[in-house]
């Protein structure tokens, strides 16, 4: 008998399997809102996020995320926009919204449309505001 699929804002499967290898050696973008949201809990833009070229991301403390304590998130409840969607991404060069090959329960995840359409949002606000 397969198992039920959960949905990506759901978080089951990482939990179950006590999974944080998409938490490590993160290049997770941050949106505006992300980063404003985090503010917002009193984290310091410097502690969290780091600059690169135009683009802001999560910081790596030690090859992990600034954010991962043990096994747990500790902003789990407002983490960003890409976090909750992973382990759906973005793939470039063909231009479609597919589960990464990186994460190793990426079967037990169901993929919904408003989850492609959401990822499609987010890398279009990121695209917006590198400009």
């Amino acid at each position: 008998m397969s198992k039920i699929k959960k949905q990506l804002t759901d978080g089951t499967p990482c939990i179950e399997h006590n999974c944080i290898l998409c938490c490590k050696n993160t290049e997770m973008p941050l949106t505006i809102s992300d980063v404003e949201r985090i503010l917002k809990k009193g984290y310091k833009f410097q502690d969290f996020a780091v600059r690169i070229n135009r683009e802001t991301k999560l910081r790596n403390v030690d090859n992990v995320c600034f954010f991962l304590r043990g096994n747990r998130c500790k902003i789990y409840s407002i983490r960003p926009e890409g976090c909750k969607l992973y382990p759906l991404i973005y793939e470039e060069d063909s231009g479609e919204c597919i589960l990464d090959e990186i994460c190793p329960y990426r079967d037990e995840f169901k993929i919904l449309e408003k989850d492609v359409i959401e990822l499609k949002k987010v890398i279009k606000k990121l695209e917006d505001e590198q400009k």
